[in-house]
């Protein structure tokens, strides 16, 4: 996958526990850092890639104050800084196809919550609350 995607049908897990309320979540996508170089002997700039990066993943969900093992988990990771390698990005609702950290080859692959508990209210009562995870190391679509 690239570029950004996202469904209907996607989930958020932390661990095996569904974040609830979910409205949509959109990564960034792998994303390249693109060096640029010369020499006195060339007339033009000189490319090359450089890091890569997964980006972050923009979460919006209806705020829920109760949901102590999803959204209060998120802003608790928030608070203590945590890295943490057990959160996964579903393409569908039962978590057969996620983006997951690729532990396996990348022992520095963690998700970082930059941003928790953004949270709006609407005319009508109801509340949007939005997080950012931001994404260390190599990912992998399972």
């Amino acid at each position: 996958m690239s570029g950004e995607r996202s469904g209907k049908s996607g989930r958020v897990y932390i661990g095996t526990y569904v974040v609830v309320n979910i409205k949509s979540w959109k990564m960034s996508g792998l994303i390249n850092t693109i060096i640029e170089h010369s020499s006195l002997d060339k007339e033009f700039v000189q490319k090359d890639y450089g890091i890569g990066n997964f980006g972050s993943v923009e979460i919006v969900g209806n705020y829920d104050p109760d949901d102590d093992t999803g959204q209060g988990v998120l802003k608790s990771i928030a608070l203590n800084k945590a890295k943490v390698t057990n959160l996964y990005f579903s393409l569908d609702p039962v978590g057969t196809s996620k983006w997951e950290p690729d532990l396996t080859n990348d022992s520095s692959a963690v998700a970082l919550v930059s941003k928790a508990d953004a949270i709006g209210f609407a005319e009508d009562d109801s509340a949007d609350n939005e997080f950012t995870i931001e994404l260390g190391g190599k990912w992998l679509l399972v």
